[in-house]
């Protein structure tokens, strides 16, 4: 059996010695100018969901920043880019689908790459608690996509 002491060991600097990964990207709340720039599916908190990520374009001070728009669902093809997925009829993701591109021909036929090259005004949210309801750690807070409220005529 190894014990700790056995473990070679980094000198601990004082400005510590660990690596936060990933991004968290928190803007003030409100409506911004997005661009779309994929989707996809996955299992998130234990629960089948599609991802629509997007970047903020305006304004210019938060131009680049990735926000995400999260759907449940109720089932997925395997989680992957541009996935298969089976939306609820009533649901959130088929309303904004329906408001910003118009109703769709089929259900089972939505998808978002029509988005491609379209600015969106989008509503910005804090996530300030997690899944349990603790409140985050101001570090840790960050911006999603509330919802989506509509598609801007093209940049021509």
């Amino acid at each position: 059996m190894t014990s700790s002491s056995d473990l070679p060991q980094a000198e601990e600097r004082e400005g510590g010695g660990g690596e936060i990964s990933g991004l968290f990207i928190a803007v003030p709340d409100g409506e911004y100018e997005l661009r779309y720039g994929s989707y996809e599916t996955g299992i998130y908190w234990n629960s089948p969901k599609v991802v629509v990520h997007c970047w903020i374009s305006s304004p210019e001070k938060y131009e680049g920043f990735p926000v995400d728009r999260f759907y449940n669902v109720r089932h997925l093809g395997p989680p992957c880019r541009y996935g298969n997925y089976d939306a609820p009829a009533r649901g959130h993701l088929v309303r904004e689908y329906a408001r910003l591109i118009g109703e769709p021909d089929r259900l089972d036929r939505i998808s978002w790459v029509v988005l491609k090259d379209k600015r969106l005004i989008g509503e910005l949210e804090t996530v300030t608690t997690d899944d349990r309801g603790d409140l985050l750690p101001v570090c840790c807070q960050y911006s999603r996509v509330a919802r989506f409220l509509r598609v801007l005529p093209d940049d021509d």
